[in-house]
């Protein structure tokens, strides 16, 4: 659904983008206190693709805690015991993603694959580079320069932190003080014949933040949206010039609490388990597992879940303070300004006060209207990709 705010991300001025897949990006240092902020943003934005690098995410933060309602989220976290890095990769659910693994063995990366009118594939990556050799080693290069080569025949986009200074992307070229592992690099994706699309800094004075392309004009209106959040890195948007194919927003679920159980204990009654589970274990598992499918089939109706995109505690002053920060610092291009500074933290503030105050009346209401006090719980609750029961492999 296109706003008319949204639709200013779209005003390109350049042909061909006609067709736009919205998407953003972000190193955002620690995304568990930036999930509301970011919830924020989306909401503004309505963006297709959303990609974050230095997560700072482990194995005991579940995918219900990173989830957005109506994205598929792909992760990878740093699996060893040093804090920080780690990516996060959400893709709209319409999209139809799929996790795709390459085989270069770059530990920081998360893949997706979407198809595209046509029925072409196009990949969808993103990935952090440490800047640390003290976290995997000097080898590190060498991996993101072998992912570089896997993934440059392929039609892709790459989001990611490479953390190399002393490249002028600007003017295809690298500065006198630049070291000998950022000129490998760079020199690999001119080798590859890799489009790299920012051109602005995105951390202080240097560009860091790279967005990387298989086809020239695939990547287009490239903009630097200030800094997200409390990061010392800029939140980035720019267009896919693809046409994906999508589904219906809605999704279809068997609903067991409406199930046919007399009807399907009949049929069971029927049945001679002794012929039916013949040959090894394996075998005896999906003959098993085929006939409770086919009776979930008949016995069980199916239901229609319509996706909700929309924030619940959102409010019309928050979102509109956003859109102003954007404007702010679209115009005057400082995060250091004044005025950028105080439309930050004035968006900041007002939308952990629409959350507050959300929850809070929530709290109040509680002994009048429980529906709904329960309905934003489970929300926060749900797990994201909820295995079916009937399709849950034996152990």
């Amino acid at each position: 659904m296109f706003t008319r705010y949204s639709r200013l991300y779209n005003q390109t001025g350049y042909k061909g983008c006609g067709v736009s897949v919205k998407c953003i990006y972000a190193n955002a240092r620690s995304m568990m206190n930036k999930l509301d902020y970011l919830r924020a943003e989306v909401y503004v934005i309505d963006p297709d693709i959303i990609a974050i690098s230095e997560s700072w995410t482990n194995e005991s933060i579940s995918d219900s805690e990173l989830n957005l309602t109506g994205y598929t989220l792909f992760r990878k976290d740093r699996e060893l015991d040093i804090k920080g890095g780690g990516v996060l990769l959400y893709v709209k659910d319409c999209l139809n993603a799929s996790e795709v693994k390459f085989k270069s063995d770059f530990p920081e990366q998360a893949w997706c694959k979407v198809k595209c009118n046509g029925n072409r594939e196009l990949f969808i990556g993103v990935c952090y580079r440490t800047p640390s050799e003290n976290v995997y080693g000097y080898g590190i290069h060498a991996g993101v320069r072998e992912l570089v080569s896997e993934i440059s025949n392929k039609n892709f986009v790459l989001f990611g932190d490479f953390n190399y200074r002393g490249i002028d992307w600007a003017s295809n070229g690298c500065d006198s003080s630049v070291s000998a592992k950022a000129r490998f690099f760079f020199d690999c994706i001119n080798d590859c014949c890799i489009t790299q699309h920012i051109d602005f800094l995105t951390m202080d004075k240097s560009i860091l933040d790279l967005f990387f392309s298989g086809e020239p004009d695939l990547v287009c209106n490239v903009q630097d949206l200030g800094n997200f959040s409390s990061s010392d890195h800029k939140l980035i948007f720019c267009n896919l010039d693809i046409a994906a194919k999508t589904a219906t927003g809605n999704k279809t679920k068997y609903d067991y609490n409406r199930m046919d159980l007399h009807g399907m204990k009949a049929e069971l009654s029927f049945i001679n388990w002794t012929s039916v589970l013949t040959g090894s274990i394996d075998e005896c598992w999906e003959t098993f597992k085929s006939v409770l499918l086919k009776l979930r089939h008949k016995f069980v109706p199916v239901s229609v879940v319509k996706s909700k995109g929309k924030v619940t505690w959102m409010s019309y002053k928050a979102a509109k303070l956003v859109r102003k920060k954007h404007r702010v610092f679209k115009k005057y291009k400082d995060k250091d300004h004044p005025t950028c500074k105080r439309a930050s933290r004035v968006a900041s503030c007002e939308v952990k006060k629409a959350k507050y105050n959300f929850e809070r009346k929530l709290v109040e209401n509680i002994k009048k209207d429980t529906k709904s006090f329960y309905a934003y719980v489970k929300g926060r609750a749900r797990l994201a990709g909820v295995l079916d029961p009937w399709l849950m492999v034996r152990t």
